[in-house]
């Protein structure tokens, strides 16, 4: 990437009320996690304010969303267009979550409902050749909707035991990733918290998201995953 390289944020859904107050918004997680001495971060709410005239940058995040994508709203076949042109332009474009759904669907890929929910922090597995260390960090989770067609030329990194799609790439300018490394395990509990008064998860999923949460070095491999893919 260039010297005091620009980034941009496209911001796909509201953090709760819990994170705003502590951490900020989703783009804040990310320039929290990701941000370095020099750099701009930039961001878009892509939902409200569309994807029209976005600046030029040097790499792309798209974050995670309450929504599912495979609804195909309006506002979700504009994202993927954009991030079809990004990519077009060599511009590397990470998605987390939601952004690793909408990524899969931008390069000819699909996404459903799974059984139940992923929640709470698990293992992975996969080719460690990408991270550059002897086994995949744990990863924070909480989705129901999973990629279920990788696209083409995209390869599979990581697994977990319920998600067989965990991590994937195309071709050094995609890169998708299911779990949330920039979220802390109080995100999750409150998210989860929040759903189970809604009915729709249950105290079982709650004691999942509460059992234990990615260690900080977790968080630095993660870290150190990203910001090599995007300046590689």
């Amino acid at each position: 990437m260039k010297k005091n390289n620009r980034l941009l944020t496209l911001i796909t859904g509201d953090a709760s009320p819990y994170c705003q107050k502590k951490y900020g918004d989703y783009g804040d997680l990310f320039e929290s996690l990701l941000m370095r001495t020099g750099e701009t971060w930039l961001k878009r709410d892509v939902v409200r304010d569309g994807v029209s005239d976005l600046p030029d940058v040097d790499g792309v995040i798209v974050t995670g969303s309450a929504a599912t994508a495979h609804d195909r709203l309006d506002w979700m076949l504009a994202l993927e267009a954009q991030l079809r042109t990004y990519i077009g332009q060599e511009v590397p474009v990470v998605g987390v979550c939601f952004g690793h759904q909408a990524l899969a669907w931008a390069l000819g890929g699909e996404t459903s409902r799974n059984s139940d929910w992923e929640v709470g922090t698990k293992p992975l597995t996969g080719h460690m050749a990408l991270m550059g260390v002897n086994e995949w960090p744990r990863l924070l989770q909480i989705h129901r909707d999973h990629v279920t067609r990788l696209p083409k030329d995209c390869v599979i990194h990581a697994s977990s035991q319920q998600t067989p799609i965990q991590v994937f790439s195309y071709r050094g300018l995609a890169l998708g990733i299911q779990g949330h490394p920039e979220f802390w395990g109080d995100i999750v509990s409150d998210l989860v918290e929040a759903r189970v008064a809604r009915g729709l998860m249950t105290q079982a999923h709650l004691a999942q998201a509460q059992k234990e949460s990615p260690s900080k070095n977790d968080r630095f491999n993660y870290r150190q995953l990203i910001r090599r893919f995007l300046e590689n």
